[in-house]
């Protein structure tokens, strides 16, 4: 079982910088 689109999507927003989940 392939794992779902959102966890595909998930993964690449850890690959990329997500300064809008860091409220820094």
């Amino acid at each position: 079982q392939p794992p779902a689109p959102s966890e595909d999507i998930w993964k690449k927003f850890e690959l990329l910088p997500t300064p809008t989940l860091s409220p820094s």
